[in-house]
């Protein structure tokens, strides 16, 4: 033992594991829009306010697949949405996004989360919606609602749902006995 120092008993210790997400595939229909926008999506967009938007082969360095672009021509919003089924449990989803927008909101069921989109040309950025809890086997729609500004532009792409996996609890130290030092 060390001159001066007394160690006694320490209690057990429980601690919960950080959240940890599995993704979840086949549930969003055409999430990385290889196909047609309308295969899976219901779009709300005023033609009069956009100059196009599209499903196409990007070209860009950083994403080499199809995406969704848009460029509005005078002040407009753009809504992409579909409903998925979901099982209990706890979730969320991302969205991989350039170019501009004043904002883009996330949707899922009742959660919402509002973010804003100013990059260059080929510079992703991975947006994250709320998380959305529910207790049972339900339809919940999923939504992107682009709010823009005469000549922004930009594109999205593989948009991923995520569900919390359960948090596991474990005793890191039963107990350590007294006089460990001596």
């Amino acid at each position: 033992m060390v001159a001066g120092l007394s160690v006694t008993s320490l209690p057990a210790i429980n601690v919960e594991a950080a959240d940890s997400w599995s993704e979840v595939t086949s549930v969003i229909s055409n999430s990385d829009f290889e196909s047609d926008l309308s295969s899976g999506w219901s779009c709300d967009i005023d033609w009069n306010n956009v100059g196009d938007t599209w499903t196409k082969s990007s070209g860009m360095a950083n994403n080499t697949s199809m995406v969704f672009h848009y460029y509005a021509t005078s002040d407009t919003s753009i809504s992409l949405y579909q409903t998925i089924s979901l099982g209990a449990g706890t979730y969320k989803f991302s969205i991989d996004a350039e170019g501009y927008a004043d904002t883009i909101d996330l949707y899922l069921g009742d959660e919402h989360s509002s973010n804003n989109q100013n990059t260059a040309w080929d510079t992703w950025n991975t947006i994250y919606s709320n998380e959305l809890t529910i207790d049972e086997d339900t339809d919940v729609k999923l939504e992107l609602l682009l709010s823009l500004s005469a000549e922004q532009w930009g594109d999205i792409d593989d948009i991923k749902l995520y569900k919390k996996d359960e948090a596991s609890v474990f005793t890191e130290i039963e107990s350590m006995p007294p006089n460990v030092y001596a």
